[in-house]
């Protein structure tokens, strides 16, 4: 019960009230390196008491939190004005699952969108799979020739066009 108490208080200790309403991945993680560090400190003052159980439980505790997977920012549509091919084309890429201004040049759609991974099926028949950056703003490119290269969203940002939009 004592040992509760501890671990409690110190949880309660590094996590501040407002992190319930955060979901900003840079906070969480920490948040998640402030609570190993507290849970770390508890292990050697366990042990310097010689409490081989609680200090034990401890020791599970930090091994089960530090196998988390990272937390990653969540995945932004990759809707914006995107610079293929050296800058010599200008796609974009539409809210509504569409490319293009006049929003018939090709149809997106995500794959694995925990994985960050779109594909874009192109009127002419082409099909590229691209790999959205952790930042949003690069993608990688392989398109249905194998052809790789990389797209960069052009400096207007997330620029989200209108539906009455040409």
């Amino acid at each position: 019960m004592k040992l509760l108490l501890l671990v409690a208080s110190l949880i309660l200790s590094v996590i501040p009230l407002s992190a319930a309403e955060s979901s900003a991945p840079a906070e969480l993680a920490q948040l998640k390196q402030a609570y190993l560090e507290s849970l770390r400190s508890l292990q050697d003052k366990l042990a310097e008491a010689r409490d081989a159980a609680g200090a034990g439980m401890v020791a599970q505790e930090v091994e089960r939190i530090s196998n988390l997977p990272e937390i990653n920012a969540p995945v932004e549509p990759p809707c914006g004005y995107w610079a293929w091919h050296h800058n010599a084309v200008v796609k974009v890429i539409n809210p509504d699952g569409t490319v293009g201004r006049n929003r018939k040049e090709g149809l997106w759609r995500w794959i694995k969108k925990d994985e960050r991974t779109l594909q874009i099926d192109w009127a002419e028949g082409w099909v590229d799979k691209l790999t959205l950056s952790q930042d949003g703003k690069t993608m990688n490119v392989v398109n249905n020739a194998g052809v790789e290269y990389t797209v960069r969203l052009l400096p207007r940002g997330n620029f989200h066009p209108s539906p009455e939009a040409p």
